[in-house]
């Protein structure tokens, strides 16, 4: 829901594309392979890549963590 309302708040803001920043290599492989990947807001709010849904980020010591992939607003 997070995900959908900062999109929201982009777009009221007149920001027509984000790209997915992942946070680089403490990111999981999964995560990764959206990194840079630029969407529409329209096509963002429709395929919600993220939170990844496969994602396997782990906090420490074997705990399940959580996506910490983000949008980013793309000038």
């Amino acid at each position: 829901m997070s995900a959908k309302i900062e999109l929201m708040a982009y777009q009221q803001k007149g920001i027509e594309r984000v790209f997915v920043f992942t946070g680089g290599d403490a990111s999981c492989s999964e995560c990764q392979k959206l990194s840079g990947r630029v969407y529409t807001i329209d096509e963002a709010l429709r395929e919600k890549p993220i939170p990844c849904k496969a994602c396997s980020h782990q906090l420490h010591e074997g705990r399940e963590g959580w996506c910490m992939c983000q949008y980013m607003p793309q000038h």
